[in-house]
């Protein structure tokens, strides 16, 4: 069996990340923060899934060396962003702003969209993912006695335009297709 040839040493093969390490935001910390947050981190996830995408694409190998040094700056940013997130911050709280993220970022899109099939398919993936806010909303309740509509108050946000500010979130946490909160508990409608 062959030998394995002889690596660098185990400290001289990270990067510091001592920069990247920021402080996270506070436990009351705006929920635009939190929600913004997290669309930075998808817009990072998605340029370095783009960017990796060129090396399977049989692109030339400077591309290719390009779109490995572009992907570990994207990945830094990750991690940066990352490191903003609360870490006290309860699992259903996290999931329930990472959707929030979703719905408000579609719904920026769907603001400015102009052409019919793109804004369908965010109107389509928009309402899917308000019933998920909404199922989300019902176990804060539910879980954590936490009122959604109160980890959802910010000047940051904007709704469809057919709707106001104020009551957008209020209106997609109350209503759903299959269910409703109800008091503290989520409500199967007939």
């Amino acid at each position: 069996m062959a030998a394995l040839p002889e690596g660098r040493a185990l400290d001289n093969q990270y990067h510091p990340t001592q920069d990247f390490i920021k402080e996270p935001y506070s436990a009351n910390a705006d929920p635009g923060t939190k929600v913004n947050v997290r669309l930075a981190m998808m817009a990072e996830a998605i340029v370095r899934e783009l960017v990796e995408s060129v090396s399977l694409m049989g692109a030339p190998k400077p591309l290719v060396d390009l779109g490995r040094q572009i992907s570990f700056v994207e990945a830094e940013h990750n991690l940066m962003l990352k490191t903003l997130i609360n870490p006290d911050e309860p699992v259903l709280e996290k999931a329930f702003y990472g959707e929030l993220a979703e719905v408000t970022g579609l719904n920026r899109l769907l603001m400015l969209e102009k052409e019919t099939s793109t804004k369908e398919a965010y109107e389509f993936i928009v309402e899917e993912d308000e019933d998920h806010l909404r199922y989300l909303g019902a176990l804060l309740v539910e879980v954590e006695d936490k009122d959604p509509s109160a980890l959802s108050e910010s000047k940051f946000f904007t709704g469809k335009p057919r709707r106001t500010t104020a009551n957008y979130l209020a209106e997609i946490l109350k209503t759903s297709l299959n269910f409703r909160p109800s008091g503290r508990s989520v409500t199967k409608v007939a």
